[in-house]
């Protein structure tokens, strides 16, 4: 959806006087003749005057095509995200409007751009310090050609969620050209299809309570990331070898895999929020020391409301992208590889690995993996050692070297 450039010439003074539903007048036409910005903050509101030009006010529903084996006509769409242009609006330039534009512009670069927290203040953090500045709701009203009552020439308004002020030109400094001065300002925004006089029936939002990616320890201290992972990748893998000819002839596997999950594109914002976030991350890397034994310390994992699991940290990259002008990193992009917890644990005096299952894992029947065979029994799955024990290559060779008896004693 793109608004028609708001930059047409008036289609005269009659257009402003006319009364909605007056017999024998003409209907009230978009005419893009000028509009008013207006910026809404919690203490007030900043009026930055009458602009004649605007561009890039628009909206783009992106979607995803799947094709389906077999079906080559069309693909399947699905959603991907909105997008929202740039908006550029423009008009002569005069002193006390283009004045507090200015001041504008200063507060957002003194404040936000350049503060310790940045954009912090966009999504809940917990104790996490707040931004100074965390956008505003510009409102553009589009008026039809000067004239008569301004509520009766109000053709439309649009809200714009979030916005910020990214550019702003001068027109050029020289006295030879003998144009008009005009002056651009830019701005970036959350989108307009929640608020507005075209779209305040309903929200494009949805209804869903926004859910985060949390993690959260024993002691039941939460660590609750201001934006969700750009992509969360899940792996099992099922491990085991064939040996023919070997108890009944069936391929051994082991039991003891794990689910594992890349956690990809976390971004962590504002200075606070990385230095809590990374020395606890680090703190968890640690293990817990026992009587005898080394644990990884336990997690849950919680993707939204609805996923949760238990798991271990693995590893934790993470990779500073923002300094303060003190040198302190005000944003990081952390990558998380976890592993799925065993829900047994670790009896004390055993020599169970950092992260490894309790006892080394478990056979169906609750017999020890790798231990002794009942008389008269065939090898099986059951009779393999757990990965990375020192007996597993031995036992694995005793195997294959015995194979025949093993069959003898089944029978």
């Amino acid at each position: 959806m793109i608004i028609p450039a708001l930059t047409q010439p008036p289609l005269g003074a009659w257009a402003a006087k006319r009364k909605p539903g007056q017999p024998g007048t003409h209907p009230r036409y978009g005419v893009t003749t000028w509009f008013r910005v207006v910026v809404l903050r919690p203490t007030g509101q900043e009026d930055l005057g009458r602009w004649s030009g605007c561009s890039g006010l628009g909206v783009d529903l992106n979607v995803e095509e799947v094709w389906s084996g077999g079906e080559n006509d069309a693909p399947y769409l699905i959603p991907k995200n909105i997008t929202h242009g740039r908006l550029t609006l423009e008009r002569a330039m005069n002193h006390a409007d283009s004045e507090r534009v200015q001041l504008w512009l200063r507060h957002v670069a003194r404040h936000w751009h350049d503060g310790d927290e940045g954009g912090a203040g966009l999504v809940e953090s917990g104790g996490t310090a707040k931004a100074s500045y965390t956008g505003s709701t510009v409102v553009i009203s589009l008026f039809s050609s000067p004239g008569g009552e301004e509520q009766d020439r109000l053709l439309g308004s649009w809200e714009l969620a979030g916005a910020f002020p990214i550019a702003w030109s001068a027109p050029p400094l020289t006295s030879r050209s003998g144009g008009v001065a005009i002056e651009r300002l830019t701005l970036a925004h959350r989108g307009f299809l929640g608020g507005g006089s075209l779209g305040h029936q309903e929200s494009a939002r949805s209804d869903q309570a926004p859910g985060r990616f949390t993690l959260t320890d024993e002691q039941h201290f939460k660590l609750e990331f201001q934006y969700n992972p750009g992509e969360v990748t899940q792996e099992k893998k099922l491990e085991g070898s064939t040996n023919q000819g070997v108890g009944n002839g069936t391929d051994l596997w082991r039991a003891t895999n794990k689910i594992c999950y890349d956690v990809t594109a976390l971004t962590i914002e504002g200075a606070t929020a990385v230095k809590e976030k990374a020395a606890k991350l680090w703190e968890w890397l640690e293990p817990e020391h026992g009587v005898g034994q080394a644990t990884a310390k336990r997690l849950v994992m919680a993707m939204g409301t609805d996923y949760t699991a238990q798991v271990h940290l693995r590893s934790v990259k993470i990779r500073y992208t923002r300094f303060t002008r003190a040198g302190v990193p005000c944003r990081a992009v952390a990558t998380l590889t976890v592993v799925g917890a065993s829900e047994e644990r670790a009896k004390p005096g055993g020599s169970t690995p950092v992260g490894a299952p309790a006892g080394g894992g478990r056979s169906p029947k609750g017999g020890a993996r790798g231990g002794p065979r009942p008389p008269g029994r065939s090898a099986t799955a059951d009779d393999l050692p757990a990965r990375g024990s020192a007996d597993e290559d031995t036992s694995l060779r005793s195997l294959r070297k015995n194979a025949g008896s093993f069959k003898d004693r089944s029978r």
